[in-house]
């Protein structure tokens, strides 16, 4: 935690439905001593209305004239929208909402919160290019027809958890709010818009089969229909849907205002008729606008929410609910708080209407709100004064900063000048002398920093050679030396390359595990690779050489032999006991004379792998608490496998598939399929029987005999062998 502040002015919450996503911006004067963490990227944390808020800052512009900070920040969940997720396939079956929020999630500290669909709403859904999770989080909730509320829950002001919900709408019905013109309501204006009225629609983009591989193209086209009340009509043989009743009432029966509905995202021949129904209900109408001016914004009014709107205007009275799309809030002074609204629908006479007692107490209280309003409006320009106050106060530390400012400057090109003359002093690296070289520059004489082959210093008008001493070397690469040096001794060679045919050394230890042995160690490295061999008392018996051995072909091989039978260039010859590390088939191979051959032992033999998850089959899913879950463990090449799967009342039959295994859990091929024992049973059916099932190759789990209608199948524990990874 940095700081925190009370002196913010000119601030506004800007808060949309559309994308349940918020800006925030404010001002800050350069004297508050937050003002020293307004930084791109730092947090701000605050709790409006019981709701927690989180932005990260987005832009810091400073103002020279204000002497102040001007701030925009943005919501804390924006940064879901760095993250990138993959095009996705359709699922093999419907899924819920929460099946594709949580695939875009993952590996994010992001989590689903409440569902309010749950598995009511399912579909198969697929992502035809890479997208934002974002993005990706938005085209689940379009294809839902559902709302995302991005929300966190806060420790102090330490993030404890942030969540995703999954709503029907977003905000609630509020009867306890309603905007009362001449009240809290200014002005209301109303526009009606005809632009997109239509009494027929003709659909288009009816190409994909439903789920039985017919078409719904053909199929619709075919169909002849008319709704249960006449006023919707399709003739064979056509793409159109009539209104008929709103055709007659709107043009007294004249011809239909024809327009258009994409039916490319229906599902099947039904569905195509509902939407366009629904799209027709609503176009055959014109469109009615409403733009409302508030006086003061509610406490604890959020996006969504419903209200009730009433005029008592006698030229056009109206009693409306609406929901609420944006709300300006102005954090230091609510009285310059603002909303917009939309989605007006009329109210019956009684609809959850307030009485006029009850509307004078709300005009009694909105009168309280205002008066507050006003209040702190006053405290607002009290603390405007003293805001200008501290900003002359900032301008003559300006003043003061202009002059040290003017002294840097002078020193600055003071230095300038400086490092110019010390630039025309740096050493050269060329292959020729520099021209209007300085007293005293270095020039290395080469045709690179790798290749040097003099050193020269200019003194009194000419270049002298520098003598380089031996104590003083600090080469990198030292090529151009070629000699018989003898025997070097040295401390410590540190070296790029060291080129040899063979190199040789040799160790003497005591041997911890025998008194008064010793163990010699020698070191190789020669044309068959590197190898470091031991010779010691094993046992403290039989003098033998413990070895590891990194070959040409990049295969490690570690063992021992007798010190009689050790082969230098290839220790394998004679060998008691080896192990070789194959790199190419990612194996060990063993080798014993005590076993009488090699052995061979691959990464398959210690793969590990376990689940409580299977894909189910439709109609049988886990038991409850979790206990239902087939349970797969595998150990090297082996599969354990048991569970207690639940029927939920359908797909119980001889042959009907329970559920598909993992690759990893598929048994072996030629194993042609395993019967596995198991009992059902349903306490409000009759007693257990038995209920064989049956494992394919391909790793599907069937019943080889009837289950019991909503009943549990134990399957008891089977091992056997899997196949190949």
């Amino acid at each position: 935690m940095l700081g925190s502040t009370k002196s913010y002015y000119d601030s506004n919450l800007q808060w949309e439905k559309e994308t349940d996503l918020a800006v925030l911006t404010f001002s800050l004067p350069a004297s508050d001593q937050a003002a020293t963490y307004m930084t791109k990227l730092n947090l701000l944390t605050f709790v409006l209305n019981g709701r927690p808020w989180r932005f990260q800052i987005s832009q810091a512009v400073y103002d020279t004239n204000g002497k102040a900070f001007q701030i925009t920040a943005k919501p804390f969940s924006i940064t879901l929208n760095q993250s990138l997720v993959d095009a996705a396939v359709a699922p093999s079956q419907q899924e819920p909402a929460s099946f594709y929020i949580g695939q875009t999630l993952k590996g994010l500290d992001w989590t689903i919160g409440r569902d309010e669909l749950g598995n009511s709403t399912l579909h198969t859904v697929a992502f035809s290019d890479q997208d934002t999770v974002l993005a990706r989080l938005y085209s689940v909730a379009d294809a839902f027809n559902c709302a995302l509320d991005f929300r966190i829950e806060l420790d102090g002001l330490k993030v404890k958890a942030q969540y995703i919900d999954i709503l029907n709408r977003l905000g609630s019905e509020r009867n306890d709010i309603q905007l009362v013109y001449g009240d809290n309501v200014t002005n209301i204006t109303k526009t009606v818009d005809c632009s997109t009225l239509a009494t027929a629609l003709e659909i288009t983009g009816l190409q994909k089969d439903d789920d039985k591989g017919n078409s719904i193209d053909d199929a619709f086209f075919d169909l002849a229909y008319t709704s249960d009340d006449g006023r919707f009509t399709k003739p064979k043989d056509s793409y159109v849907m009539y209104d008929q009743t709103t055709n007659k009432s709107l043009n007294q029966g004249a011809a239909y205002i024809l327009g258009t509905f994409d039916g490319s995202s229906v599902e099947s021949v039904q569905a195509a008729i509902t939407a366009v129904i629904n799209q027709l209900t609503t176009q055959s109408q014109p469109t009615t606008t409403i733009d409302t001016s508030l006086a003061y914004v509610p406490n604890a009014l959020t996006i969504g929410d419903t209200v009730r709107l009433i005029s008592n205007d006698p030229n056009d009275s109206n009693y409306l609910s609406t929901d609420v799309q944006e709300l300006d809030i102005c954090l230091d002074n609510p009285s310059k708080s603002s909303a917009k609204f939309g989605d007006y629908q009329p109210l019956a006479d009684g609809d959850n209407l307030y009485d006029l007692t009850q509307i004078k107490q709300s005009i009694a209280a909105a009168q309280s709100l205002a008066a507050t309003a006003q209040n702190t409006a006053n405290t607002a320009n009290t603390n405007a004064a003293t805001a200008q106050a501290t900003a002359n106060t900032a301008n003559a530390t300006a003043n003061t900063a202009q002059t040290t400012a003017t002294q840097a400057a002078t020193e600055a090109n003071t230095a300038n000048t400086t490092a110019n003359q010390a630039q025309t002093m740096l050493p050269v690296i060329s292959s020729v002398a520099p021209t209007n070289p300085q007293e005293g520059q270095v020039w290395f004489e080469g045709d690179s920093s790798t290749n040097v082959k003099a050193i020269h210093k200019y003194v009194s008008g000419s270049w002298l050679n520098n003598t380089l001493l031996p104590t003083s070397m600090n080469v990198q690469q030292l090529s151009a030396l070629s000699a018989d040096l003898g025997t070097v001794d040295a401390g410590t060679l540190n070296a790029v390359d060291i080129n040899s045919a063979d190199m040789h050394n040799q160790t003497v230890v005591d041997d911890p595990d025998n008194a008064g042995q010793t163990i010699t160690s020698d070191f190789y490295i020669n044309e068959n690779g590197l190898l470091l061999a031991a010779k010691r008392k094993l046992l403290g018996i039989t003098d033998v050489v413990c070895w590891t051995w990194i070959d040409t072909f990049g295969q490690t091989i570690a063992g021992y032999s007798l010190v009689a039978d050790f082969d230098q260039t290839n220790p394998l010859n004679g060998a008691y006991m080896s192990v070789r590390l194959d790199p190419v088939l990612a194996g060990l191979f063993f080798t014993s004379s005590q076993l009488g051959g090699s052995f061979y032992l691959n990464i398959q033999d210690a793969y590990q792998n376990s689940t409580r998850t299977v894909v189910w089959s439709s109609g049988w899913g886990t038991w409850g608490g979790g206990n239902g879950d087939i349970v797969l463990v595998r150990h090297g090449r082996l599969v354990t496998l048991f569970g207690y799967p639940k029927n939920t009342g359908s797909n119980y039959g001889n042959g009907a598939q329970i559920a598909q295994l993992p690759d990893w859990a598929k048994p072996v091929s030629d194993v042609g399929g395993i019967n596995i024992y198991a009992v059902s049973f349903n306490s409000g059916v009759g007693n257990m029987q038995p209920c064989p099932v049956f494992l394919s190759t391909n790793g599907a789990i069937t019943l080889a005999g009837g289950a019991q209608s909503n009943g549990y199948v134990r399957i008891f524990p089977l091992t056997y062998p899997a196949q190949d990874m």
